[in-house]
């Protein structure tokens, strides 16, 4: 643009009178400005947002005016957050706030464009996420070294409720006994567990619509809930969370565990067994390792897609196949085997040289 068209643009947005414009407002206090429209929004995608401002303001950049902030400097800037060493989805975030809030204020007449109107994988190579699953042999070991030991026996019955419902996390942790049906095996999800950076306890929806569902309980996961809903039981003092009690996931003071106290005793169990067992080590298994576990499994029997997808909990059946499954070569060979190699019936020694028209 010429020089003569960018002083009318400045005319025009001092003529407007904004309460915010480009002589004035920093990154920081746009960012502040936007959020403030979001006052619906998770907790979760809350505490998101304050950890992106809680950043800019330790950050050069947020102290930058809006008017003064090019295309080339948010791009620099979400080099910089790379290779400072922050997780790709971290960035991520924070380009989708800084990228709406620069667009408010584009729309509202206070800048003449959006500097953030580039992708972020144009600047930014995504991470590729090797979330893998684990075998039944290395499940049984893993069973089988908590299910008898004197710390982590505590964490069987979840293990084993994760393995066989593919429950998020936090969806398990809010289990109540109202939500689980022993008669009828069944388990009703309608409700997930958040904790804030203040450590305050929260009931919230699942996350998404299609979170709400019911998940048939087999024969291993109904003695296990059944298990956890007696030892519950006899925990006389328990302590209520946005109006729910009954949850079947107790500490012995009676406060329900969340999913930092599972991942941890998860973690500390897999490296003791890895310290006894140096020569035959188990990988890295968490809770979200055991929900992928399960879905690959499904797939890999023949369930149906659209099956998969509701016991999951997806709301785009792509996450379910992109995400969530897993291909490896075993898996390939064994198919394409069972597809294409001929039955005992049906396999005949054949000599191609004498196959004629």
């Amino acid at each position: 643009k010429t020089l003569r068209e960018k002083e009318s643009e400045l005319a025009y947005i001092e003529y407007q009178n904004l309460d915010y414009n480009a002589g004035k407002t920093n990154v920081v206090d746009l960012v502040e400005r936007f959020l403030r429209l979001k006052q619906n929004a998770a907790i979760h995608t809350q505490q998101n947002y304050k950890s992106v401002v809680n950043n800019l303001i330790k950050d050069p950049f947020g102290k930058m005016l809006i008017g003064r902030v090019n295309k080339s400097d948010a791009q620099l800037w979400c080099v910089k957050q790379y290779e400072t060493g922050k997780k790709y989805n971290t960035i991520a975030v924070a380009y989708s706030v800084l990228s709406q809030s620069f667009q408010m204020a584009h729309d509202d007449g206070a800048i003449s464009k959006n500097p953030f109107s580039f992708k972020l994988s144009s600047v930014i190579k995504p991470t590729k996420i090797t979330r893998c699953d684990i075998s039944y042999e290395e499940e049984q070991r893993l069973l089988n070294f908590i299910k008898d030991h004197k710390r982590f026996y505590r964490y069987y019955d979840v293990c084993v409720v994760l393995l066989n419902t593919g429950l998020r996390i936090n969806e398990c942790c809010a289990l109540t006994q109202d939500d689980i049906d022993l008669e009828g095996k069944m388990i009703h999800v309608t409700k997930q567990f958040v904790v804030t950076n203040t450590n305050q306890y929260h009931i919230v929806p699942p996350k998404t619509n299609k979170g709400i569902r019911n998940i048939p309980i087999n024969q291993a996961a109904y003695q296990s809930l059944s298990r956890m809903i007696e030892q519950s039981k006899r925990i006389v003092t328990q302590q209520s969370v946005d109006g729910y009690t009954g949850f079947i996931i107790l500490t012995d003071q009676g406060k329900p565990k969340v999913a930092q106290h599972i991942e941890r005793g998860l973690r500390n169990a897999i490296d003791e067994y890895n310290k006894l067992y140096p020569e035959n080590p188990l990988p890295k298994i968490t809770p979200h390792v055991m929900r992928h576990t399960f879905c690959t499994r499904l797939v890999k029997s023949g369930v149906d897609l659209k099956v998969v997808q509701y016991l999951m909990g997806h709301s785009d059946i792509n996450v379910t196949m992109n995400i969530y499954t897993h291909v490896n070569m075993d898996w390939v060979v064994n198919e394409v085997n069972r597809v294409f190699e001929p039955s005992p019936t049906q396999r005949r020694d054949t000599n191609f040289d004498t196959i004629t028209s």
